[in-house]
């Protein structure tokens, strides 16, 4: 009697100690009882969602980390000061719902995404870095939700986000004032997709195997330099498409393999210079938009340089590898003028088995033929000063001494053995 007694007792006195212990497994009973603007560190286990932030909060995990819920994972609503870094999300729905915040951070947060993606409203000060995202490889885009939805949100920094397989990498819709920078967005409908915005910044970003790299539509004010856009090769994919869009400069950026690098539709004051145009089937598809200026490029290995409507657009001082003009007097830009434009270039991109026939004595005569004969497309698409490739001879040489000896070493090794066979 007197042991069951004291089993009791000892029951009794651990039992508020393990109901305390519960509780404070439960996540949104965390949040609330956190004070406020202090920091919450999870443990390397998973928590339940959804869960509510309606207070200046920061949440740290740790690896191991895990937020999972059948429906949303973390909404936050009419707060500011909220930052959440180093968790992983596996939710159905959305893995984090925001509204009217100001000062987000989302740092270091990883994401495998199932119907829904990120979605942030009205966001001002929105900081979101070092993220992973991903979401199923095998399904249709139709089927696939957008990375990240930013709407209606101003003075925005993003920096070092991976995002694949969904349907848009990041979408934003109304935004002004935002940086996007050093993110990767590949396989996907669109990589990087704007929708209306002031002071778009994009810069050393790569967007890649995409149906279109970047989609950039209704922009005012908008810098895209240092990016990487490569291997849009879909029937109907284009590296970069601009569709009313003003003060633009689109500089220093690497465009290769993709089945049209660029295409523009009513842009205006905007200059392309100094970008890499290599291995594309069109590089410029053009309409509406005769000022925009093209100069100081690089076009290599391309099978047509551009399409215009009788609008046309200004090329100038760039530099092609088909240029077969001369430079007699050695100041860099050739004597004659460079036509971009060639019949069969415009036949081969719509049927690519015409490239069989690129070198052919009748495709050469029919390209001398474009050069001979003005017409209202050709004389639009002019450069009359193209600079003139040079061959880069400062070459390094080092010896590499492992192959070298490896090298020695073999052929006397084959000396002495068929010496032995004689």
């Amino acid at each position: 009697m007197l042991k069951k007694t004291i089993m009791l007792f000892v029951f009794m006195l651990v039992l508020p100690f393990a109901n305390k212990t519960n509780a404070a497994e439960n996540l949104q009973q965390l949040i609330d009882e956190a004070p406020i603007n202090s920091v919450l560190t999870l443990k390397a286990k998973t928590y339940a969602g959804p869960v509510l932030i309606n207070k200046p909060l920061t949440i740290i995990g740790v690896e191991g980390t895990v937020i999972e819920s059948k429906t949303t994972g973390i909404s936050i609503e009419k707060t500011a000061d909220v930052k959440l870094e180093n968790i992983t999300f596996k939710t159905v729905q959305q893995p984090i719902f925001a509204n009217e915040v100001i000062g987000l951070t989302l740092s270091k947060l990883t994401f495998s995404l199932q119907d829904e993606g990120v979605e942030l409203r009205k966001m001002n000060q929105l900081v979101i870095e070092h993220n992973y995202m991903t979401g199923l490889k095998e399904a249709h885009f139709s089927k696939k939700p957008n990375g990240y939805e930013i709407y209606e949100s101003k003075g925005i920094q993003i920096d070092n986000v991976k995002v694949q397989n969904v349907q848009d990498g990041l979408y934003f819709e109304r935004i002004e004032n935002i940086k996007v920078t050093n993110t990767i967005s590949e396989s996907g409908r669109y990589g990087l997709h704007f929708m209306y915005g002031s002071e778009v910044t994009l810069q050393y970003n790569t967007v890649s195997n995409n149906v279109t790299g970047l989609m950039l539509m209704i922009i005012n004010q908008l810098d895209v330099s240092y990016n990487t856009v490569l291997r849009q090769l879909a029937l109907n994919s284009n590296g970069l498409y601009l569709y009313d869009v003003q003060q633009a400069t689109i500089q220093q950026n690497d465009f290769i393999e993709n089945t049209v690098a660029t295409v523009w539709n009513r842009v205006s004051d905007t200059t392309f210079e100094h970008n890499l145009f290599q291995s594309n089937g069109t590089v410029f598809e053009a309409e509406k938009s005769p000022t925009v200026e093209v100069r100081n490029n690089i076009f290599n290995g391309n099978i047509l340089v551009a399409r215009s409507d009788k609008a046309g657009f200004i090329l100038e001082n760039n530099m092609y590898d088909d240029y077969d003009g001369y430079d007699f007097d050695g100041n860099g830009i050739g004597d004659t003028p460079h036509q971009t434009y060639t019949s069969f270039g415009q036949w081969m991109v719509r049927k690519p088995v015409y490239q069989y026939f690129i070198e052919s004595p009748s495709v050469v005569l029919l390209n001398k033929m474009d050069h001979e004969t003005e017409t209202t497309d050709t004389a639009l698409l002019v450069d009359p000063l193209p600079k003139i490739a040079t061959l880069n001879t400062n070459l390094q040489r080092e010896i590499v001494w492992w192959q070298l000896i490896l090298g020695f070493s073999s052929i006397v090794l084959i000396s002495f053995g068929w010496r032995k066979l004689q």
